[in-house]
This record gives structure tokens, C-alpha cells and sequence, in this order.
């Protein structure tokens, strides 16, 4: 079985409502293994584009370079919070 699910906006660092997602996509997934169905779950990864951000500019760095400290931290609380790891991450480079 195939699940696509919403990942972090990498903008800004993760708060208590994106988590609340996240909790409830881990546990669907979860419950799915339990009863026996394979799950190849897909998250997405969304970044910004510097004319959506006015903090780009600001920094003086690629997006690339902008997203990198905020994907790594929501990776970073995922594991703190012993969520399971997608097994593929798509975003838009």
C-alpha cells in the first residue's frame, strides 16, 4: 500500500500543530502494518521561494541553504518524538 502524506513547511521551525498531524499519519501507518499491509509512505517537503519569504533576502543565502537548518531540525523532532521515518521524501528543489 502507497501513502502520500503532508510534511513540514521548512520555512520556520515545527510547532505543537503540525506534530498533531504528523502523530495522526505515524498512527495510521502504523495501525496499517499492525494489520498486515505493507506501507511505503511518501512525505513531502515543502519549501519557500524567496519571493513568498521576505527573511531570504535578509539571510543573503540560497534557499537551498535557507530550508537546510529547518529540515534538519523537523527531522531532528521527528526522531525525538520516535516518529517512523517516511521511506521517500519529495520536495520541490
Amino acid at each position: 500500500m502507497k501513502m502520500y502524506t503532508c510534511g513540514p513547511t521548512v520555512y520556520n521551525y515545527a510547532h505543537i500543530g503540525n506534530f498533531r498531524a504528523y502523530l495522526f499519519e505515524d498512527l495510521l501507518q502504523r495501525h496499517l502494518e499492525a494489520s498486515g499491509y505493507g506501507v511505503e509512505r511518501v512525505m513531502n517537503l515543502t519549501d519557500v521561494d524567496d519571493k513568498d519569504d521576505p527573511r531570504l533576502p535578509l539571510a543573503r543565502m540560497r534557499l537551498a541553504e535557507f530550508t537546510e537548518t529547518y529540515s534538519a531540525r523537523s527531522f531532528e523532532d521527528l526522531d525525538t518524538l520516535r516518529f517512523r521515518r517516511a521511506a521517500h521524501f519529495s520536495r520541490r528543489d
